[in-house]
């Protein structure tokens, strides 16, 4: 069975044995699912079947380059996101 997103979002809850609650149950069934989630965005990031919106990075982090990223978002002309990196 190919696994899809559809899949992981709406697969059954296993029976999880030792399981204290329904709670418990569910909290683990969610972990593996976020975890399955996570490697198949990596795999479509990886194989370049998806990309990031990252358009701009401002570095260093400063007082001018806050200015620089408030204007950008401010002007409604910014596509994408914009990272202020390495202070």
């Amino acid at each position: 069975m190919t696994t899809t997103v559809r899949n992981i979002m709406t697969k059954k809850l296993e029976t999880i044995e030792d399981s204290a609650s329904v709670q418990d149950a569910a909290k683990k069934m969610k972990d593996k699912s976020v975890s399955s989630l996570l490697n198949i965005v990596a795999d479509l990031i990886d194989n370049n079947r998806i990309k990031s919106t990252l358009t701009d990075v401002l570095s260093p982090i400063n007082a001018e380059n806050l200015r620089k990223a408030h204007c950008k978002l401010e002007s409604g002309t910014s596509i994408g996101k914009i990272v202020l990196s390495r202070f």
